[in-house]
């Protein structure tokens, strides 16, 4: 366990014993119903379509999605190729955006609506 940090040895070595003691207990339980294909536990069709988590899916609606995409933050703060690809997307969106709003308001034939105070 000499990659663990030192302080948190407390916590790893438990972890490890009962991570081994329930594999071991899951595969005793369950070598009798062994799966011959890969489908059959997926529920797929085919190798490429397979029953996994994809996060992609996610709509980040309401506070559970402010915790997640506070959360991505975080995780994207930590590791510096993530923050040159968010400050590469961030750059180029505004360049863009910036691009979009003096197109329009050089091409625009519409008037501005004149402001009503009742």
């Amino acid at each position: 366990m000499a990659l663990v940090e030192p302080s948190m040895m407390w916590f790893t070595v438990p972890a490890a014993i009962g991570g081994v003691l329930l594999a071991a207990s899951l595969f005793l339980a369950h070598r009798s119903h062994r799966l011959p294909h890969l489908e059959d536990a997926t529920d797929a069709s085919d190798g490429l379509d397979l029953g996994m988590f994809n996060l992609g899916r996610l709509n980040p609606a309401g506070i559970g999605g402010l915790g997640l995409i506070l959360m991505a933050a975080v995780v994207a703060s930590r590791y510096s190729e993530i923050q040159l690809v968010l400050g590469l997307g961030l750059t180029g969106g505004l360049a863009m955006a910036a691009i979009l709003v003096a197109y329009r308001r050089r091409h625009s034939t519409a008037r501005p609506l004149p402001l009503r105070i009742r």
